[in-house]
Parts: structure tokens; C-alpha cells; sequence
């Protein structure tokens, strides 16, 4: 059973970081967890017309009670929702300071936004979340500007991706205890790359539509084999063509509240990073879930192809 009971929970004052706050508030509710509210001051300084706060190396007494003051201000609405909140406030390099935070503050989910204030690049995507997303030891949820999800709202569906890698199983049953506390309809996605299969020569008579229906049913099958029991009202979809794309757009019209992903090895490469899940996390209207896969001990390999799965039981 996923077990949160620390929650970290970067900010620069953004309306992301906004966002951010909210969604960790509404999983400190359920599972009665503290929030740990961090904004780091980033050296060497960036100009004043850029930054609010900071205009030099080294953090004065008065500039750091004036943050705490702002931290304070900014998380009233989570106090006001009765959640134990704590303040920090560091100073250095962003990621790294909200990754030494994760580490010795024992985080069990770190949540952030997907951008920054404007005019802070190292807040952008490319830069701060990503550098988190490759290097946290626990999981991160990360939290789009766009999100519309309030404070007090439940994720009415949770959609799982999976590409039977070893880790698909842990991100399934990790996915169906989150799903189980906010009384959401889980639903787990494979996609198979490209239109048709397969994209090699065929022999003559071969029929593309019957071998895409086999595909698709064997693959339905093997996801609802995955399924973890008490979850029979759970959805499975099976969809052709590039992976991202279709797991936005599965989330699109699915209406998902969340998306929950595994992430491959201990760390993400810049292969499975810069594809897939790089672009679910930079494009996804909802937040998103990325699950390590290292503390669990699963080893990394390649998953397999839709192709190989006919007739796999």
C-alpha cells in the first residue's frame, strides 16, 4: 500500500507552484501528511528586474524573514484546510537544494510545478523539474499551470501507460492504492507504436486489420491480467501510434485527473526521459505521477513489442 506521510513541496511564488501546493494539499488530506513548503533563493544572482527577492550571494536576516513572511501568506489556504505545513527556506541551486531537501527531510513524494515564474528559465521545464524528475529518490508529481483541479477534488480517473517493462507490475499497484484512496476508475493504457504491424515485409494474403484486432485483444487481455484484485470495474485501452501522443490524448478524452508513470532504472536516461515521459510530463494538462523504479529492484531493459505479445499469456 503507498504510504505517504512527508510531502515536499517547492515554490517560487508561481501560479504553478500554486497549483503544486494545492494538489499536495489535497494528498496531505488523505493521507494525513505534513507538507514541507521550500523556496530555495538561487546563487549566483540573477538580476533584480528578474528576481523579486534576492540580490546577492548570501541571504541577509532581514531578506530571509521577509521570504518566510511570503511563504507564510502563501500557505495560508492549506492551513486553513487544517495540514500541517512547514516552512524552509535554502539558498544555492534549485535542484539541487530541493533534492538534499527530499533526501534528508525523508520526502515521500515531492510535488512541483511544470513552470516557474516568468523570466526564470531555470524554473522551466528543461532545467529545474527536470533535473528533479532524473534524480529524486522517491516519487515526483509534478503539476501543470493549466491544472483545474481544486484543492478539495477527487481524481475521478487515474490513467496508468505501461510498456510491460519489469517495473509495470510495482506502477499498477502503486496506481490502484492511489486510486482506491480517492475512489477513482483506474484505467490502464498500452500503446502501440506505429499504425499498423508489422512494419516489415509480410508474406502474401497477410491481413493488417485482423492483425491489428489480434494485437489489440491480446493486449487488452494482458492488461486486465494486471489488474490487482477489487479493481474489476477498472478500464483497459489499447491504442496505435506515438506513445506521448496517445497518452495525452487517452487522458484527453478519458477526462484522468492524474496519470501515473514508471520510470525506467535508477535514474532517467536521456533515451526514456527525453521521449516518452518528457513529454507527457511537459504537455500534460493534469498532473503527473513518475515513479522510480531502482528502490524497488527491478532492472532495466527494454519492454517489449506490441508484436511479441500475440499469444503471450
Amino acid at each position: 500500500m503507498i504510504d505517504i506521510a512527508r510531502i515536499l513541496c517547492p515554490t517560487d511564488f508561481s501560479e504553478a507552484s500554486r497549483h503544486a501546493l494545492e494538489e499536495a494539499v489535497t494528498l496531505a488530506r488523505w493521507y494525513e501528511a505534513e507538507v514541507t513548503v521550500l523556496y530555495v533563493a538561487p546563487t549566483p544572482p540573477l538580476p533584480v528586474v528578474e528576481v523579486a527577492y534576492i540580490a546577492s550571494s548570501e541571504l541577509s536576516v532581514e531578506a530571509r524573514e521577509r521570504l518566510l513572511s511570503d511563504l507564510r501568506e502563501f500557505v495560508q489556504p492549506a492551513r486553513r484546510e487544517g495540514i500541517l505545513v512547514r516552512l524552509a527556506v535554502a539558498e544555492g541551486d534549485p535542484a539541487t537544494e530541493i533534492l538534499v531537501r527530499a533526501e534528508t527531510g525523508r520526502a515521500d513524494l515531492v510535488v512541483l510545478g511544470t513552470r516557474g515564474r516568468q523570466g526564470l528559465p531555470r524554473w522551466a521545464l528543461g532545467s529545474v523539474t527536470e533535473r528533479v524528475l532524473r534524480r529524486a529518490s522517491c516519487p515526483v508529481l509534478t503539476v501543470a499551470p493549466a491544472s483545474e483541479t481544486a484543492p478539495s477534488a477527487r481524481f475521478e480517473r487515474v490513467l496508468v501507460p505501461l510498456d510491460f517493462s519489469p517495473s509495470s507490475p510495482h506502477t499498477v499497484h502503486e496506481a490502484a492504492a492511489l486510486a482506491e484512496e480517492a475512489q477513482a476508475r483506474l484505467v490502464l493504457l498500452h500503446v502501440v507504436e506505429g499504425s499498423t504491424y508489422p512494419p516489415i515485409r509480410v508474406p502474401p494474403g497477410f491481413d493488417p486489420a485482423a492483425y491489428r484486432e489480434e494485437v489489440t485483444a491480446t493486449v487488452s487481455g494482458r492488461l486486465r491480467r494486471m489488474l490487482p484484485e477489487g479493481h474489476g470495474a477498472a478500464e483497459v485501452a489499447v491504442r496505435w501510434g506515438k506513445p506521448a501522443d496517445e497518452i495525452l490524448r487517452q487522458a484527453t478524452e478519458g477526462h484522468a485527473g492524474l496519470i501515473v508513470m514508471g520510470a525506467h532504472g535508477g535514474a532517467l536516461d536521456s533515451s526514456v526521459f527525453g521521449s516518452t515521459t518528457h513529454r507527457v510530463v511537459r504537455r500534460a494538462a493534469c498532473p503527473v505521477l513518475v515513479l522510480r523504479a531502482r528502490s524497488h529492484g527491478f532492472e532495466e531493459r527494454e519492454p517489449e513489442p506490441a508484436s511479441d505479445l500475440v499469444g503471450v499469456e
